[in-house]
């Protein structure tokens, strides 16, 4: 999205509502000037930046007037007395978890500071949830901000602990057409900020796809009907946004098994995680 005069007037001009992710303010939100006034305006300003980031993020733009939270009006701070680097550092003192998942863009009337509109765009914190000033926790909800219920403050510090494995699409390394068979790799992905210990990925496939020759290959076998399943077990500690493959089969890659399903379901300390493949899908990788 491109942050410019003509989108601020967009919204204005549209009638836009207030919502979820998108919250407008008027220039003396940020007066922090004013003595009498100073602390709880810094107060509200990190309260609402901190509750997108509890949320599922979104948009303040200071420099709108509202009206039954409806755009209706474009108004200007003064950016020679509220800049960028003011804003950041109040936000560092008024929300505990500092917060990584904003950026402040400022948008000036022919490069007039004292034409200043401030959108700051906030993502879904990764390490939520983060307390305002008033050493409480605060999110959206609709159009407005309340605060945490104290089962969603511990709901979310678990969710922040827990960590969130998937299995990836099984790799198939040097595919040449005219061979029958290839040996297939599967990887697993650490999506979560939490480091893994224990894991175990199930692999299910038909009999037929599968070589005999797989000797050398640390996993457990058995067979279930049609189907043959091999257990991957952990074998070391998966870190947040690393990759590990856990092992790989030789399989039958004649275009006659294309079109056969790979269940994979990948076990780990938060719970568990199925998913299904065709072989295709991996000679593609």
């Amino acid at each position: 999205m491109i942050f410019n005069l003509d989108y601020v007037q967009s919204l204005i001009d549209n009638k836009a509502e207030e919502s979820l992710y998108l919250e407008f303010k008027r220039p003396d939100a940020l007066d922090f000037d004013n003595i009498k006034l100073r602390d709880k305006k810094k107060f509200e300003f990190g309260k609402d930046v901190s509750s997108f980031a509890n949320s599922d993020g979104g948009i303040i733009i200071y420099g709108i007037a509202e009206h039954n939270h409806v755009a209706n009006e474009l108004l200007y701070v003064d950016g020679n007395k509220i800049t960028i680097e003011r804003l950041t550092q109040i936000l560092n003192t008024q929300v505990n978890k500092k917060l990584d998942c904003y950026k402040i863009h400022a948008i000036r009337v022919n490069e007039d500071f004292e034409q200043t509109i401030y959108i700051i765009q906030v993502d879904k914190s990764q390490s939520l949830p983060h307390m305002a000033g008033d050493n409480k926790y605060h999110k959206r909800v609709g159009s407005t901000t309340r605060e945490y219920q104290e089962y969603e403050v511990r709901r979310d510090y678990l969710t922040l602990r827990q960590t969130n494995l998937e299995s990836m699409i099984p790799k198939v390394e040097n595919f040449y057409h005219n061979f029958s068979s290839h040996r297939i790799q599967f990887w697993i992905k650490n999506k979560g900020e939490v480091l893994e210990k224990e894991y175990k990925l199930i692999i299910s496939c038909p009999k037929k796809l599968i070589f005999n020759d797989n000797e050398g290959i640390r996993y457990k076998v058995k067979d279930i009907e049609e189907n043959r399943v091999f257990a991957f077990n952990c074998e070391q500690t998966i870190f947040p946004g690393e990759t590990l493959e856990l092992g790989s089969l030789l399989v039958n890659t004649t275009k006659e098994f294309h079109d056969f399903n790979i269940n994979a379901k990948l076990y780990f300390s938060s719970g568990s995680r199925t998913q299904n493949f065709k072989l295709l899908e991996s000679l593609k990788t």
